[in-house]
């Protein structure tokens, strides 16, 4: 007859293959949940280095425009219309790849910069002036002027000191989306 002890040490001996093997295979089960979530987010990095490779050139581009820097001289304002044409086609379609707080911040930096739904079937209008003290649009721009691109400006603008906080912040939003540590500011 065996006694309990021994039934016990029989039982316990049975017992930790039986838990080992439950333990394996729960750390098993934990450790794809935790590769499938690794690729997952390196999958979203890849896609968001895309959409960031598509805007910044763009973003820097309305920036100087706006700045009256770089290579503003050479954009039109039919250029800077199609610009952000382009830049509001490729965030809104990347949205839900995008934070919350990207979105809004690049929401503000481009209320900052146009005036939009001014007018049924009107091209939004270019929150800027024709001349400042950094130069005359119509003189300085390097291709025919077309008359008709005076209507395009508001008259109104943010100060340069406002526009680059405003884009340096929106180009730190796009950083964050990559993880990238911020530049100094």
């Amino acid at each position: 007859m065996w006694s309990s002890l021994e039934i016990a040490k029989l039982i316990v001996s049975g017992l930790v293959p039986l838990t080992v093997a439950l333990l394996g295979i729960w750390v098993g089960r934990l450790a794809k949940r935790l590769e499938d979530v690794q690729w997952r987010n390196q999958k979203l990095i890849e896609k968001r280095i895309l959409i960031v490779d598509k805007l910044a050139p763009d973003l820097n581009d309305l920036f100087c425009y706006y700045a009256w820097v770089g290579r503003w001289k050479e954009q039109s304002p039919a250029d800077v219309i199609e610009r952000k044409r382009r830049l509001d086609h490729t965030v809104h379609i990347n949205r839900p790849f995008l934070t919350t707080t990207c979105m809004e911040t690049y929401s503000t930096f481009m209320d900052q910069l146009f005036v939009t739904y001014a007018a049924p079937g009107q091209d939004a209008r270019l929150r800027t002036t024709l001349t400042s003290i950094y130069g005359d649009r119509v003189k300085d721009y390097g291709g025919r002027w077309e008359p008709s691109w005076n209507a395009r400006f508001t008259g109104d603008f943010a100060s340069r000191a406002d526009l680059d906080a405003l884009y340096h912040n929106l180009m730190n939003q796009l950083a964050d989306q990559l993880g990238v540590e911020r530049n100094g500011r």
